[in-house]
């Protein structure tokens, strides 16, 4: 299997781990000090990594791939906390399934346009992995009114979320390998930079609990993990396919809502888990024979 798929696959178990844990920390703490403090972490962990791993500097800094990298913490700004007040709000089942799902056709679409090609497997193994969020996002016909409204907002929250995902996916894929890690730099810096700001201007209830400032720490280790896999990835990987393989974090954020908070999995949404799993053979298999 090619590196670029590894990458690909690892950071989407990643992310959903990330995700998962930096949701339950929203419903104790205000999203916004889970996103500053998941992010400021990563921002971190990246420069320390970076420091034991010299080769991965720029020897040159050239302004597009940065600045592909800044347009990326601007989507990403927007993204996290538009996930992470969903997650507080909704129910992470539907928001993070919607937001996988719109933030991956945006990726496919570009790439498809820019040129890339995909053989019939793959195809199908992308109609397959773009089916699963759809799938796990199923609800009861008999739900109550006040689930309705929790859905509604869910649903808000994921579509939004997932149009910045979307770009996320773009301006790093486009940046390239050829500043490095560098873009990925810029992206942190402009997403902890932009989200200190908005916490500054709004008015927070409750003070943040300690245990969920640990598990927004957590979530920040897991998440620039996730990025930095993910953005390697796009270095020679398929633009289409590593974000589509990367969109399948939902199946395994709803088997960690399964196996830790005892959340129900209905018969459409284990159909979602297996239809993520097809999704990943028929690419790998489709596309690299």
């Amino acid at each position: 299997m090619p590196i670029s798929l590894i990458f690909a696959t690892l950071a989407s178990i990643s992310v959903s781990g990330g995700d998962f844990v930096a949701g339950l920390a929203s419903r104790r703490t205000p999203s916004i000090i889970v996103a500053f403090v998941s992010e400021s972490i990563g921002l971190i962990l990246l420069l320390g990594a970076l420091l034991f791993v010299p080769h991965l500097w720029p020897s040159s800094f050239p302004l597009t791939p940065l600045a592909m990298g800044l347009a990326a913490g601007v989507c990403a700004t927007l993204n996290i906390n538009l996930l992470y007040q969903g997650f507080a709000v909704g129910t992470m089942g539907i928001v993070a399934p919607l937001e996988a799902v719109v933030g991956t056709a945006i990726p496919v679409t570009v790439g498809l346009i820019a040129g890339d090609r995909i053989p019939a497997l793959g195809v199908i193994g992308i109609l397959c992995a773009l089916t699963t969020p759809l799938l796990l996002a199923h609800q009861s016909a008999g739900a109550e009114n006040a689930q309705r409204k929790k859905s509604s907002l869910s649903i808000a929250y994921g579509l939004g979320s997932g149009l910045c995902l979307g770009g996320v996916f773009v301006f790093l894929g486009k940046a390239g390998g050829s500043a490095g890690m560098g873009p990925l730099v810029m992206e942190r810096v402009a997403t902890v930079t932009l989200t200190l700001l908005i916490s500054s201007r709004l008015k927070l209830e409750g003070k943040p609990s300690f245990p969920a400032l640990k598990l927004a720490a957590l979530g920040g280790l897991l998440d620039i993990i996730a990025h930095s896999l993910y953005f390697m990835s796009t270095w020679k990987g398929n633009l289409a396919i590593v974000s589509v393989i990367y969109s399948l974090y939902p199946a395994g954020t709803i088997i960690l809502a399964r196996a830790i908070l005892k959340e129900q999995l209905g018969r459409l949404q284990i159909a979602g888990v297996l239809c993520a799993l097809c999704g990943i053979a028929l690419l790998v298999y489709g596309t690299y024979p």
